[in-house]
């Protein structure tokens, strides 16, 4: 099992070398800036901590400005298993492929970032400034609905008070919390929206949603409760018979 307490690349920097290195960190008041060249040495090292713990060092990238820089190339897949971007910004940052599991991301700017096949694991993105985003999405501009190959996928994460104003997501949410957030504008049409059999669903409760296109989604488990719906556009779904109708307090039931 990877400890990820041992070593951290920009660790010295930050006083970050902890089990919850986030935990002591104090917000700067600039940005420190991080070049492509610097992004890729420490991905590389990174690389090399996640194939064995005696190796490389773990990527903190804590209040680290990397806007504009392209996290993994064309064809690529970037592993940022276990990495920390808290606070940073990855402002119109663009990837292919790139790999967030038990990663943090919290407080952290992504606004604008272009990411054609993201996949966030058991991570945080609470206060997450997602705004104008486009994960997942062929082409932007057609609005085409991203092939499985290509789609996003937001599984097991928590992404509370966080801001996907226009937003544009295809792809897959599984057992996701997104209380409080605002969608307004957003679009997440041609996506999957799954909960589990076991009572849990993607959390949409106390959201704002206002316009929102939910359209041609196939919904099997979602949470609308308390949500503001005003001109939400739920149209052609393909809801599952388990929760096919919505209860008075916007959630979705059999």
């Amino acid at each position: 099992m990877t400890d990820l307490s041992r070593r951290a690349f920009f660790g010295a920097t930050f006083g970050l070398i902890t089990q919850t290195p986030t935990a002591f960190a104090q917000r700067p008041t600039e940005l420190r800036r991080v070049s492509q060249r610097e992004y890729n040495l420490a991905i590389a090292q990174h690389a090399d901590w996640l194939r064995s713990e005696r190796h490389g060092l773990r990527a903190v990238f804590c209040y680290s400005d990397l806007s504009g820089l392209v996290l993994s190339r064309e064809g690529e897949d970037t592993d940022l298993t276990g990495a920390d971007f808290t606070g940073c910004s990855l402002k119109d940052c663009v990837a292919d492929g790139l790999k967030f599991v038990s990663a943090s991301i919290q407080d952290c700017d992504l606004s604008g970032s272009r990411f054609k096949r993201p996949v966030f694991a058991r991570s945080t993105l609470r206060r997450a400034n997602c705004s104008k985003i486009v994960w997942g999405v062929k082409d932007a501009r057609l609005g085409l609905h991203a092939t499985e190959k290509d789609g996003a996928s937001l599984m097991d994460c928590y992404a509370g008070f966080a801001n996907f104003n226009h937003a544009r997501i295809a792809g897959f949410f599984f057992n996701t919390t997104f209380h409080d957030s605002e969608f307004r504008y957003a679009n997440l049409s041609n996506s999957d929206i799954v909960g589990n059999d076991v009572g849990t669903y993607v959390s949409f409760a106390g959201c704002d949603l206002t316009s929102a296109d939910f359209s041609h989604c196939r919904i099997s488990g979602a949470s609308f409760s308390n949500a503001t719906l005003s001109g939400t556009n739920f149209s052609d779904c393909d809801v599952d018979t388990l929760v096919s109708r919505l209860d008075r307090v916007g959630r979705w039931k059999q």
